[in-house]
């Protein structure tokens, strides 16, 4: 079982790729899956992703890592969000709900074809 955990686990990164481009997400360029270069803060849309939901990821200033902008430890990251929508009043609303971070969950723990 932990094997096979294992295999769901490396294949994940290749089927999230997959899914961030049949996303409405906004994709300025293709997201190759094996440079690790495209992922992470080098390409927009996981850069939109990985943006901490309390910025506004339209304001360029974040783009251009503003000093004024620190992602800290309790900057969560807006893909935990259900639709990347946080609501600083009720902050755990949506928290985890997200329709990618599910499909990964699902991936993981019962079987890739389940996330499907």
């Amino acid at each position: 079982a932990d094997i096979a955990r294992g295999d769901d686990i490396t294949s994940l990164k290749f089927t999230l790729v997959s899914w961030l481009m049949q996303t409405s997400l906004t994709l300025n360029s293709i997201i190759f899956h094996r440079n690790k270069f495209c992922l992470r803060f080098y390409h927009n849309t996981t850069e939109q992703l990985l943006c901490p939901v309390n910025y506004n990821w339209d304001d360029a200033a974040i783009w251009n890592y503003h000093p004024d902008y620190c992602a800290m430890f309790y900057s969560w990251p807006s893909y935990l969000y259900s639709d990347r929508y946080y609501n600083p009043k009720n902050p755990m609303k949506g928290l985890f709900k997200d329709e990618l971070l599910m499909k990964a969950v699902k991936h993981i723990f019962t079987s890739p074809s389940s996330a499907e």
